[in-house]
């Protein structure tokens, strides 16, 4: 222990006296990780609310917030409401398994043959830029205007972002871990599991995280455009009856069940993701 002796005071004899030197610990409170953006979205909305109501747009169409809550809370009490969510959400999640369940198993294949990734390369560098949204005419034309339209968009949307995801993620795999399970003679169907896929699944887990957000905006995009039931087309038709109020009502509960969505998925991301090194520390 460092301490530091002094003479002691007064006739008698020297006596050392012990000072601690250790640093003091002083504990500070953190502050919690929603206090931030929680503050943040309070400026933005009073900060829309004074540009709508008495500031340069109030004149513009654009209502503020709380005129838009109001309506909001109005629309939720109706089966209108329900109903459009059940049907957006209906094509959302079915696209996206359908994706999933192509890209992943073809990812994890080009991530771990490099011919095979070669041989592919160009042909999916061509593909990946063009928006599946563009295509909608040509599916129209195929798959009608129903739910099999919305889900096949939403599928060709989300395949490409996760499928380079996951083959990063196989290709990211240390090669230290892949000599060590070929040095100890591991099956090689137990060494793509426990090795290639489990080194790509943080790659795997954002990339759904991710793709569950673009889906919605796939689904809500062709419900606009194209009429198919959802939310969508409840802001298209509420947009068509000069209702201003009642679209941006729509156009915010989209943006809730959005942000619902992207929470959702962080939570499940963190929740089986425990054990990896890019979770640790972080509160659920």
């Amino acid at each position: 222990m460092t301490s530091v002796e002094t003479a002691g005071r007064g006739g008698g004899a020297n006596q050392p006296e012990i000072v601690n030197t250790f640093p003091v610990k002083i504990r500070t409170r953190r502050m919690p990780r929603w206090v931030l953006p929680v503050i943040a979205t309070i400026v933005v909305i009073l900060f829309q609310e004074w540009l709508t109501r008495w500031g340069p747009l109030s004149q513009s169409p654009l209502p503020p917030f709380t005129i838009v809550i109001q309506e909001l809370a109005q629309l939720v009490i109706t089966p209108t409401f329900w109903l459009a969510v059940g049907q957006t959400l209906q094509g959302w999640l079915i696209g996206l398994v359908i994706a999933l369940a192509v890209s992943v198993p073809f990812g994890l294949l080009l991530g771990t043959t490099r011919w095979l990734y070669l041989s592919f390369k160009l042909v999916i560098d061509f593909l990946r830029p063009i928006p599946s949204i563009a295509l909608l005419p040509l599916f129209i034309l195929i798959l009608g205007m129903g739910m099999n339209l919305k889900i096949f968009v939403i599928a060709i949307g989300v395949f490409f972002p996760m499928l380079f995801q996951t083959a990063y993620g196989v290709q990211d795999v240390d090669p230290v871990t892949r000599d060590t399970a070929r040095a100890y003679r591991i099956n090689p169907v137990r060494r793509f599991f426990i090795v290639e896929f489990m080194g790509a699944m943080p790659y795997i887990a954002t990339g759904i995280r991710i793709s569950a957000s673009l889906s919605l905006v796939v689904a809500v995009a062709v419900e606009l455009l194209v009429g198919t039931p959802g939310v969508g087309a409840q802001i298209y038709i509420a947009q068509n009856a000069n209702n201003v109020d009642l679209m941006y009502a729509w156009i915010v509960a989209t943006g809730g069940l959005g942000l619902l969505i992207a929470y959702g998925f962080i939570w499940l991301e963190r929740a089986t993701m425990s054990w990896h090194a890019s979770q640790r520390g972080l509160s659920a």
